[in-house]
């Protein structure tokens, strides 16, 4: 009876686990569904700098949500996605936020790191579009 017990829990190990492995590759992410991440992409689209460096046709690699430098919660965001050019690869970071009553997202900062490269570089500041500094 023992035995019979320890295979019927190692098989539900063996396919839970599979399962688990299966969903995490397989499934689409709620992340990549959120505006801020669509929106984010669209800007780095956008961004001549990055292109430049990353090569024109550059891809966005399927979104790591294990990674360590991703957190979120009900009112931040904060992820890193990697970009593969045809030049270089980077991590492309997003700072997300939202007010609790708001379902839609404000990208806050976009910032890249191009691999081999010591420094991060902003692309974008939400903060300067809201109160831009005025010069004399």
């Amino acid at each position: 009876m023992q035995n019979i017990l320890k295979i019927y829990v190692a098989t539900g190990a063996i396919f839970g686990g599979g399962y688990y492995l299966y969903s995490l590759r397989n499934s689409p992410s709620k992340i990549t569904k959120q505006n801020y991440y669509n929106d984010s992409i669209e800007l780095l689209k956008g961004y001549k700098p990055a292109i430049d460096v990353l090569g024109e046709n550059f891809k966005i690699e399927k979104f790591d949500e294990s990674d360590n430098f991703n957190e979120f919660s009900d009112k931040n965001a904060k992820l890193k996605i990697l970009v593969k050019g045809d030049k270089r690869l980077a991590d492309f970071f997003v700072y997300a936020s939202r007010q609790e009553t708001d379902r839609n997202w404000n990208i806050d900062t976009l910032e890249i790191k191009y691999r081999g490269s010591p420094n991060k570089f902003k692309i974008f500041d939400r903060s300067l579009i809201n109160n831009p500094t005025t010069t004399t």
